[in-house]
């Protein structure tokens, strides 16, 4: 095993700041949140072959429902049949607590003159395409990294778009 730092690598990184901001769910969110918790928590104690199953299952639907808490598919049995069936909350064109914060961050930066990197870590629901939708609707000029382009040509690709004016990046981390 290796340990290294970024100052280990040599690399001469731009300054950036991390702001970890906690948000409450909304209360329609948080009560849905809880009933699916108190469902899969129900079903994996009354049947082990299942509760293997679930694990996944549990974990990633109780990750992402705060993020999107609308257009999760049930969660089924072995025989197909629904066991845990989330409900949706929120519609996916309404603005939640992280996207209006994420929205005065960016804000606050880009009237400074600074760029800004949003890390999503769920590439698989939309957050990126609805914060990029919503920077655009605000004039900001922003892109989402695709994960199919190659790491040996992001570095190009990000210059590309800076040198056109991107003023926030999106992306995996």
């Amino acid at each position: 095993t290796v340990f290294l730092s970024l100052m280990d690598m040599g690399k001469d990184l731009p300054e950036y700041e991390e702001i970890p901001v906690g948000l409450a769910m909304g209360p329609e969110v948080e009560q849905e949140y809880k009933r699916l918790t108190e469902a899969f928590q129900t079903q994996m104690r009354s049947d082990r072959k299942t509760a293997r199953k679930l694990l996944s299952a549990y974990l990633n639907t109780l990750t992402v429902y705060p993020d999107q808490p609308y257009g999760i598919p049930p969660v089924l049995d072995y025989d197909n049949r629904p066991l845990v069936v989330p409900i949706a909350t929120v519609q996916p064109e309404e603005l939640q607590q992280e996207d209006m914060k994420a929205l005065e961050l960016v804000r606050q930066k880009v009237e400074k003159g600074e760029k800004v990197l949003i890390y999503t870590s769920w590439v698989r629901i939309d957050t990126q395409q609805k914060l990029l939708g919503l920077l655009a609707q605000r004039g900001c000029r922003a892109a989402v990294l695709p994960a199919n382009i190659e790491p040996i040509k992001r570095e190009r690709w990000i210059e590309n778009h800076l040198a056109n004016g991107l003023e926030v990046l999106i992306c995996n981390p």
